[in-house]
């Protein structure tokens, strides 16, 4: 037996000198590991710490002013230093938990009351510094805990704030100094400002502090002071609003700014929510963490309600059943399992959630210590008592002999492989193919384009170099703070005191202007209305820009030079990065080596760690492998191409555009025709993206005629009338024979206005008409290309003739009828529109479409009395026409029926407060009624709201002017 002195030296080693210890051995692994850079997880904290991101955080207040002094740092010592920080924060996490585990109470079941001596329940012993040292072990080696331990994500101070409230909650219990419980209560409060999970979690909270109360919890002196310091910690909750207010840039007023931080905790609160109700999920990470400690808060009796022999026996044995339980389980959660929150929700750390497996396992580990010494409990203790006991003192043993290097080997590499290989070889690779400076880079990712920045501030090749955020790039605040924070920065809309979105065409004009003298490279193979007037030029996985022809409206294709630049960084690629990046890649179908591994993980359920980085990376790579592949196929080089093709696939079989590529690619090869229209079952694969720009933008672009052909109409939907052209382009080069590619493709030359091309692709469709299939069922769809193609080029009689001759046919289709009509309303044609409209009226009187376009042909033609009949008769069949009723109340407003015209324009502001034409039309109704005051009214409405610009802008603020001079 250890002699009082001697007890007292291992009680206090285990809960003040064994945190420390604990502490400096963390912090010198992390230290050994750290992250010399940033991660995909780091990068954005990073940013925000540098000044790199306009954008306000408002969801972590305390982050901000715990980082606010590394803002005073050159950027490239920014990442270092903040890593080396937060290594700091990782080890001191570890010293609390060893603080806790000492602390937790060892009296919670009768043999523990038995055999613990300790008067606070505490454990004691030669062996008290294991559980600590166990629970330590586990958390610091797990995956989640080592990647934020050595690179700061912000989620560490979070965890390092619930960490010394468990503390102060156990510190209590022990010395019931109530300045533990105020200041877990202020830290907690704090907390919630900067993590919305503790928002969640504060019920909990609060009953722990109920729990170890007691009765004493509803003295009226206690509640208030802890309601004090509750108040205190929630005043963080002020500090981003007030620097917001206050902000030169992006400036939000103080309510407004609260108001969104709330809300965006409510949002987080209400998707967790949604995600975890109602399904396994929940009960996945209850069971580890939370029902064990509410387990631990209860004193037990020896029985439950049987005080015989057998009963108590039995009662023992579930304890220890339910501990070793508790004890395995909270072990293999730090393994992570498919059923762990890292496999359950990729890409959240919940480091909480690991932290409470910890401390469970800690106590569970400490339980068997005590029940341990039953063994030697007295002279006569029964031989299965002894082993019984042998066996429960050895489990913990074992246990820290076993986790910690086990955790240690699942985990060391894919440690390695984060912090020092994979996002680095990216920034690398691709910063060689980014053109020297003056350069501008361009993103549609901020993480990848934040990697780069920090990447060349690193190297030292920023300066001169400008980085463009494409998402936010059309705000005139971004523009204001890039010229603050970028020297060099165009001051082209910086001039705006509010922020006002920056069309499209102003945009692409800045880009423009840029490339005059500056390099522009995108990070990615993107598409949008930038690309409209620049063509990329693909180098790896960089993009260079080069202003695209205004005469030649077709997509260059890749040089030689191009071409053996890129077939070399692909060569490069597979045998320098590929094989590091593909060992960070989970394939569940390869076999896990060696076979006592494999034997091991199918007995625990384990599979290998996933690495997201690694993940994320290989989609990166995997795109610019599909769209090179694509431009390879385009110059005929399908057998190099499909190489490509299975590279993308194998680094993210996900991938749907790889996928289809390779599938045509293969069929092509082999001779046989194109496949057909795209199935519904093809489709359905699309069904982890909400739309084809998702599909395009995470795998990059299609080759195959279907497909083509569908993204060639998404981009024509979208006004990307160039990149519409070069897909239907190709798409009829895939399908030679597609009549339908080549009259999509005329539409596109017509927008272009080069009516000759799409007259051309109409004399070669009337020539092969057998080829493509055309015939008398399909002949209106030619003539109404053509006619468009005429009316754009000038030749309106020409264009005019072919209708009437078409419509003149027996059975003219309604689809010609309505091509028809609509033509003529472009074109300025009304009389000929209304007699169609008339023909087709003639046919169904009901028809809501032809009333409607009818009244608006009549009023173009200043048949008022005919616009109204054919207007009153539309709205009778649909009242909720919106666009008819601003046509018949200016038509009732020629007609000078004031009173009518009011009303509708009244029941159109009704239905959208900022109809700026309602505005436009009241004011103009009430100057006709001599209503000045009125006219001014809405006058100054329709200015606030209206397209800027355009005539009818002018014209009313000159009339604002002369009103405002008559009052």
């Amino acid at each position: 037996m250890a002699t009082a002195p001697t007890a007292l030296f291992q009680r206090r080693f285990a809960t003040a000198l064994l945190p420390w210890v604990i502490a400096g051995a963390g912090l010198a692994l992390y230290l050994v590991t750290l992250n010399h850079w940033v991660t995909l997880q780091s990068v954005g904290v990073v940013a925000q710490t540098a000044g790199w991101q306009w954008i306000p955080d408002l969801t972590r207040p305390l982050l901000y002013l715990v980082l606010a002094p590394f803002k005073l740092l050159p950027e490239a010592l920014i990442p270092p230093a903040l890593n080396v920080f937060n290594a700091v924060l990782a080890a001191l996490v570890l010293a609390l938990l060893a603080r806790s585990v000492a602390l937790l109470p060892h009296d919670r079941t009768a043999d523990q009351r038995a055999l613990e001596p300790d008067e606070n329940g505490l454990l004691s012993g030669r062996l008290a510094w294991l559980p600590p040292a166990l629970a330590c072990a586990g958390i610091g080696l797990q995956i989640s805990f080592w990647e934020n331990a050595t690179a700061m994500t912000g989620e560490m101070l979070d965890l390092l704030l619930i960490a010394y409230v468990i503390r102060s909650l156990l510190e209590f219990r022990v010395d019931g100094r109530h300045r533990w419980i105020y200041r877990a209560a202020f830290l907690y409060a704090a907390g919630m400002t900067n993590n919305w999970a503790l928002v969640g979690l504060a019920p909990v909270f609060l009953v722990a502090i109920l729990w170890i109360k007691g009765i004493s919890f509803f003295h009226g002196q206690f509640i208030a002071r802890l309601i004090g310091w509750g108040l205190a910690g929630l005043v963080f909750y002020l500090v981003l609003p007030v620097i917001q207010s206050f902000a030169d840039v992006g400036r939000i007023p103080f309510w407004d700014a609260l108001r969104e931080q709330l809300l965006a905790q409510k949002r987080a609160l209400g998707a967790t929510w949604g995600f975890f109700k109602d399904n396994y999920r929940v009960v996945v990470l209850a069971a580890p963490s939370l029902l064990p400690l509410a387990f631990i808060a209860l004193r037990w009796r020896s029985s439950f309600g049987d005080n015989s022999p057998l009963g108590i026996l039995i009662t023992k044995f579930i304890f220890h059943l339910v501990h070793a339980l508790f004890l395995g389980v909270g072990l293999l959660v730090l393994f992570s399992p498919p059923w762990s929150p890292r496999q359950i929700v990729p890409g959240m750390p919940f480091l909480l959630h690991y932290y409470l497996c910890a401390l469970t396992a800690g106590y569970c580990a400490g339980y068997f210590l005590v029940i341990g010494r039953a063994a030697f409990a007295g002279r006569r203790v029964k031989p299965i008592v002894k082993m019984a006991g042998l066996t429960a003192l050895a489990a913990p043993v074992l246990l820290l002999l076993i986790v910690p290097p086990a955790l240690l080997a699942r985990n060391w590499a894919l440690i390695q492989l984060n912090n020092r290989r994979l996002l680095e070889d990216y920034a690398r690779r691709t910063a060689e193919h980014i053109p020297a400076a003056p350069a501008m880079v361009l993103s549609d990712d901020p993480r990848l384009l934040a990697v780069m920045r920090a990447y060349l501030v690193r190297t030292g090749e920023a300066k001169n170099t400008l980085f463009y955020d494409t998402r936010l790039a059309g705000m005139t605040d971004y523009h204001r703070a890039q010229v603050r924070q970028q020297p060099g920065w165009p001051a082209t809309f910086a001039g705006f005191t509010n922020n006002v979105q920056i069309r499209p065409l102003y945009l692409i004009g800045f880009l423009l202007e840029q490339s005059q003298t500056r390099s522009l490279c995108y990070l990615q193979p993107s598409f949008g209305y930038y690309f409209e007037r620049f063509n990329l030029q693909p180098r790896g996985t960089a993009y260079p820009l080069a202003v695209a022809s205004t005469n030649d409206f077709r997509n260059p294709r890749p040089g030689a030079e191009v071409v053996a630049l890129n077939e070399q960084f692909w060569a490069g690629f597979d045998t320098e990065a590929r094989p590091a990046l593909e060992r960070g890649l989970v394939d569940e179908d390869a076999p896990i080596t060696p076979a006592w591994k494999a034997k091991l993980y199918g007995k625990l359920h384990l599979t290998a760690e996933r690495n997201y980085t690694a993940e994320a990376l290989a989609g990166v790579y995997s795109r610019a492998a599909t769209h090179w592949a694509v431009e390879m196929q385009k110059l005929g080089q399908w057998e190099a191409a499909a190489a490509h093709l299975r590279r993308a696939l194998d680094l993210f079989p996900a991938n749907i555009a790889a996928e289809m590529n390779l599938e045509f690619n293969e069929t092509h090869r082999a001779g046989k025709p194109a496949p057909g229209a795209i199935s519904k079952s093809i489709e359905d694969r699309f069904g982890r993206y909400p739309d084809w720009n998702a599909v395009i933008n995470n795998c990059g672009p299609f080759d195959d005629p279907r497909f083509t052909f569908e993204q060639a109409r998404v981009f024509l939907q979208g006004g990307n009338y160039r990149q519409a052209l070069h897909h239907f382009l190709r798409a009829a080069e895939l399908e030679p024979t597609s009549l339908t590619a080549r009259l999509w493709l005329a539409d596109v030359w017509i927008q272009l206005n080069r009516p000759a091309e799409a007259l051309a692709l109409v004399a070669d469709l009337r020539t092969r008409a057998a080829q493509f299939g055309l015939n008398p069922t399909n002949e209106h769809q030619v003539v109404r290309v053509e006619a468009a193609a005429r009316f754009r080029a000038g030749e309106t009689d020409a264009a005019r003739g072919l209708l009437e001759r078409a419509l003149a046919r027996p059975g003219a289709p309604d689809e010609l009828r309505l091509a028809a009509t609509q033509l003529y309303l472009q074109h300025g044609l009304f009389a000929e529109a209304v007699a169609q409209f008339d023909q087709a009226l003639a046919k169904d009187p009901k028809d809501v479409l032809s009333h409607a376009n009818r009244g608006y042909a009549c009023l173009q033609l200043n048949r008022t009395a005919d616009a109204l009949q054919s207007l009153d008769r539309a709205l009778e069949l649909d009242s909720r026409n919106n666009v008819v009723r601003l046509n018949r109340a200016i038509a009732r407003y020629r007609a000078g029926r004031y009173a009518e015209a009011r009303a509708d324009y009244e029941e159109l502001l009704a239905a959208s407060p900022d109809a700026f034409q309602a505005h436009f039309g009241l004011g103009e109704v009430a100057l006709a009624l001599q209503d000045n005051a009125e006219a001014l009214k809405h006058y100054e409405r329709y200015l606030r709201t209206a397209p800027r610009q355009t005539a009818e802008y002018l014209q009313v603020s000159n009339r604002v002017v002369e009103l405002r001079a008559r009052r």
